[in-house]
């Protein structure tokens, strides 16, 4: 799994839509317990660079709309509609998944999925301890705002961790010069 953010397969992928300067951000694993609201990996008061990542993600079982597969809002990564999307009352509640409309990424093992980091997506209907592989790039910054995002970026998934890991009762990381610009 470390080794998947160099390999040709999705390095080469992300440096085409990103640059050879692409930022290998994460790999990670994670388990569902249940439904995954609508939201953008993105957050912050001030989202302004819409090609800012991309995340591949696959998972080892197949996967439909009833059984915890993706679901994403074409589109819903550009400008307009993403800020319109923050705004639209309800859209982050649990209980609104189906509510919303969305494409269903029906997967089976060996497929992969890409998508924008500020592309909204949920899931619904999983079992639990349903796995996900993600692999996460970030654009190199190229002006100063998408220099400002990046930080705030890394600084919402250091300040994330650490919540995770003391609700699980763990002793948080200590974060190292090289995780920071």
């Amino acid at each position: 799994m470390y080794s998947l953010p160099e390999g040709p397969h999705f390095h080469g992928i992300a440096q085409q839509l990103f640059g050879k300067d692409v930022i290998g951000h994460e790999t990670s694993v994670n388990l569902f317990v249940g439904d995954t609201r609508w939201h953008a990996d993105r957050s912050g008061p001030d989202v302004k660079v819409h090609m800012f990542g991309c995340k591949f993600c696959f998972y080892p079982e197949p996967l439909d709309g009833e059984s915890g597969a993706l679901r994403v809002i074409p589109g819903s990564y550009l400008p307009p509609f993403f800020e319109e999307l923050r705004k639209t009352p309800g859209i982050s509640d649990a209980e609104n998944i189906r509510s919303f409309p969305g494409f269903v990424c029906r997967s089976d093992p060996g497929d992969v999925i890409l998508f924008n980091l500020n592309c909204w997506h949920a899931s619904c209907g999983g079992r639990p301890g349903r796995p996900l592989f993600n692999v996460v790039y970030y654009a190199s910054p190229t002006t100063p705002q998408h220099e400002k995002e990046t930080r705030f970026t890394y600084a919402r998934n250091r300040q994330m961790r650490v919540e995770n890991a003391l609700a699980s009762n763990e002793e948080p990381v200590t974060p190292t010069p090289e995780e920071y610009l």
